[in-house]
């Protein structure tokens, strides 16, 4: 049995739900059981406003004294220090719990009622700040942040399968906020940090730097997003790369494969054309406007993808927008290229 004060163990809540589930077992405790809860089921509670400023006052003072006694506050966070973290499991079984009961509408709707007769009151700006600097002075504290990044580790919610993702569309679908919810939401932001135009400082933008060069050099995150960024710019292939594809596909059928939709990603840049049979071949189609060297940055000219190719290994042909008048000049060198 636990001293006083302390902690029940493992073993000894075993113990305890056994004997529980036993006693449960039994049809006839188990009958006088329900019966005297349902007897004795607490009324829901009755409506009440929100605490005056002289009650608020009265017991934010109570707490401001049991806390200047130093046996209480070092009571309270031995306590707390204590405290074994909630393993995933009974968070689990705690949720279930608590659904089942809101799913009965005996206990829900005398709530909801209640809820809905006493909303809660705004936090103040001064309430606000006083709740931002303690959750920061816990924070500071390693023994603290140790235990919330120890019951957060490998704590990741799983994915939301396609059916709760259906539901939840559909329980927004046809939302729109009230003109009263608009206007409380515009008040709620004048003059706050959270204003259109904010710069950030220095410091923050050095930290969201570092942030972001993190995600991108994780392993595939920047061959993927490039792939993406390709796919939105425009809708591919092109009118100049139609044409080529059509030659090539006539021409050399089975030998080349268009890949400027994003599916190749060769240090950064998209080639349009890839050749199939193993050979470090590839083919781009280029606009006479966007790769002009006045215009493009040095890698989207002609030297600059050819020598960004040739680094990993492949041989390049350009093929100019202005060329494809002369189909034939255009077979030939396509030819000329994949037999050099």
């Amino acid at each position: 049995m636990p001293e006083k004060g302390g902690h029940i163990t493992e073993e000894h809540k075993a113990t305890i739900g056994e004997a529980v589930r036993r006693r449960w077992a039994d049809p006839a405790w188990a009958e006088r059981t329900r019966a005297a809860m349902a007897a004795a089921a607490r009324p829901p509670p009755t409506p009440r406003g929100p605490f005056t400023e002289e009650e608020k006052a009265a017991i934010s003072e109570r707490l401001r004294g049991l806390w200047r006694n130093p046996d209480y506050r070092a009571r309270q966070k031995a306590s707390q220090a204590m405290r074994p973290l909630v393993s995933r499991e009974t968070r689990q079984k705690v949720s279930d719990a608590a659904l089942r009961r809101w799913a009965n509408p005996t206990f829900a709707e005398p709530r909801r009622a209640a809820i809905a007769t006493e909303p809660r009151p705004p936090l103040s700006r001064q309430a606000k700040k006083s709740i931002s600097e303690k959750a920061r002075r816990r924070w500071e504290d390693p023994a603290y942040r140790a235990r919330v990044m120890a019951s957060q580790k490998g704590a990741v919610r799983p994915p939301a399968s396609q059916e709760t993702r259906d539901k939840i569309s559909r329980a927004h679908m046809g939302m729109r906020p009230t003109e009263e919810t608009r206007e409380k939401l515009r008040a709620a932001t004048l003059g706050t940090k959270r204003r259109v135009g904010l710069k950030n400082t220095p410091e923050a933008k050095a930290n969201m730097s570092r942030a972001q060069k993190k995600v991108w050099q994780r392993p595939g995150f920047a061959a993927a997003q490039q792939r993406r960024m390709k796919m939105g710019q425009a809708v591919r292939p092109t009118g100049p790369e139609r044409v080529v594809w059509e030659v090539l596909d006539q021409t050399f059928p089975g030998e080349w494969a268009y890949v400027g939709d994003g599916s190749v990603v060769i240090d950064g840049l998209f080639p349009d054309f890839i050749h199939e049979d193993g050979q470090r071949l590839i083919i781009e189609v280029f606009g006479d406007y966007w790769h002009r060297e006045d215009v493009a940055p040095y890698r989207g000219t002609e030297k600059g993808r050819i020598e960004a190719f040739a680094a990993e290994g492949y041989r390049t042909l350009v093929i100019w927008e202005s060329q494809l008048t002369d189909m034939a000049m255009v077979e030939q060198r396509v030819r000329e290229f994949a037999a050099a």
